[in-house]
């Protein structure tokens, strides 16, 4: 990303002054990702010389035109275009863990049977444990957030389409499916109609 900037320093007037974020610059240290164009560089050193200004009025002035382009975020430029995307993985996670809050206060005796993003029906105290993953929080910080998933797409970890049901609600689930597919790990004991069919094999189910 480039971007043309225009400041006074050291009694001096710089128009259009070249930043580049990004591309090759290096990742670490002060003024990390960006480049700024030498000419202008050069300039800056000769009024530095020429006035008294030190170097480290020059850091600062640097430091300056960049906090000025990334001003929504305070950061950089990559923090600016997440700060859509950070607040909708918040919700995302909080969405996550309210499923996951939900789905802990189920009972094996209330929603014995969980049906997995395959269609394969588990116990829900099966071992492969269907559907459960790790909630990853998104990050403190949009800073957090930004840097640490930098070029990745963010994922709360929950399998939203594994599902936690009833007897009845599985018996209803049953007459919608042509064919029914056991978990050989646990070898659920289905529900009424179904109850006769072997847990082990892939068969044809009843309406």
């Amino acid at each position: 990303m480039g971007y043309n900037v225009s400041f006074a320093f050291a009694g001096e007037d710089f128009e259009k002054v070249v930043l580049e974020y990004g591309g090759f610059a290096p990742s670490e240290g002060d003024g990390a990702y960006w480049m700024v164009e030498l000419p202008a560089m050069l300039r800056m050193l000769q009024a530095a010389a020429r006035t008294g200004a030190t170097a480290t009025d020059v850091r600062l002035m640097l430091l300056k035109m960049i906090a000025g382009i990334s001003e929504r975020s305070g950061c950089c430029p990559d923090c600016d275009e997440s700060i859509d995307s950070y607040e909708r993985a918040l919700r995302e996670y909080r969405e996550a863990v309210e499923k996951q809050q939900h789905e802990a206060s189920m009972t094996p005796e209330s929603h014995p049977y969980v049906v997995s993003s395959s269609g394969k029906i588990h116990t829900c105290t099966c071992q492969s444990k269907p559907g459960q993953r790790t909630i990853e929080h998104p990050g403190a910080t949009l800073q957090e957030f930004t840097h640490r998933s930098r070029g990745h797409f963010y994922d709360a970890g929950v399998d939203s389409s594994a599902k936690r049901l009833t007897a009845n609600e599985l018996a209803a689930w049953l007459t919608r499916r042509e064919v029914v597919k056991r978990c050989k790990l646990c070898e659920p004991a289905l529900p009424g109609a179904y109850a006769s069919e072997a847990s082990d094999v892939e068969s044809t189910a009843r309406g």
